[in-house]
């Protein structure tokens, strides 16, 4: 057993991620879940997810998800689309393998390489397009997955120099499994279904909307035992925000 109070902070919080990720090893398996999307082995939608994947190689960019230890192997999680829907590697913070991994594939990628983060100095993926590129290999899309708060301190992980891109949501967010804190936030998979759409792969966007109505449903069946859940229970929108157009694919109206 590590003494924590003996290590310094960035050898404690290793420490705790480590633990906290054989608790969810541990508890997926006393709990009868699925180690991958974490709902119950009789309701997984991992082969739903995998019916979704677009074919290697048919992306001009490749998405990599830097992720907050406390959404790894959360049921409300929307990273798992995007890993399992355009085979993005799904990296965690804290996890001293995933770090080091990341670290040098960031290093050796940096020249092409984009943050989705909106910062004060991101840019839009059009304004980025017109950057010339330094050599033909593909962009490396770096996707923050967290709340608003954990993204940012995922952002000020990563070097200053790589450029961050921004999108800019039209509608408030489909995925109701949490409350998004101002009006224009949306989710991890939403923002980058968003992108996809920016960027002209309509396809593949499509495919991560369709990822997300799936993890909604399985998520409310598991938590409600209906696939939509019940009105008195729906996470309200923040403030300020009666009048924005809801998704077209809410499951609400």
């Amino acid at each position: 057993m590590v003494d924590l109070a003996t290590l310094d902070p960035s050898e404690r919080y290793k420490e705790v991620v480590k633990a906290k990720k054989e608790f969810c090893k541990k508890f997926a398996e006393s709990k009868n879940r699925c180690a991958a999307c974490m709902l119950k082995l009789s309701i997984c939608i991992c082969e739903k997810l995998d019916s979704l994947k677009v074919e290697v190689g048919k992306l001009p960019v490749d998405v990599v998800v830097l992720m907050n230890h406390k959404e790894w192997l959360r049921a409300s999680n929307t990273a798992k689309i995007i890993s399992r829907i355009l085979g993005a590697r799904v990296f965690v913070s804290g996890d001293a393998e995933d770090e080091a991994e990341f670290e040098a594939l960031v290093s050796q990628r940096k020249q092409n390489s984009v943050v989705l983060f909106p910062s004060d100095v991101a840019v839009t993926w059009d304004e980025m397009s017109h950057v010339e590129k330094k050599n033909d290999e593909a962009t490396l899309v770096i996707v923050l997955d967290g709340t608003w708060g954990q993204a940012r301190r995922l952002n000020q992980k990563i070097d200053d120099a790589i450029p961050r891109i921004k999108i800019t949501p039209s509608a408030l967010s489909q995925f109701l499994c949490r409350r998004q804190t101002q009006a224009d936030r949306v989710c991890t998979v939403e923002a980058v279904a968003l992108l996809m759409t920016e960027m002209g792969l309509n396809d593949a966007s499509a495919r991560l909307e369709e990822g997300l109505r799936i993890v909604v449903e399985g998520f409310n069946l598991q938590c409600y035992n209906t696939t939509h859940r019940p009105e008195h229970l729906l996470k309200k929108g923040p403030k300020s925000t009666a009048n924005l157009p809801r998704h077209p694919n809410s499951l609400i109206s």
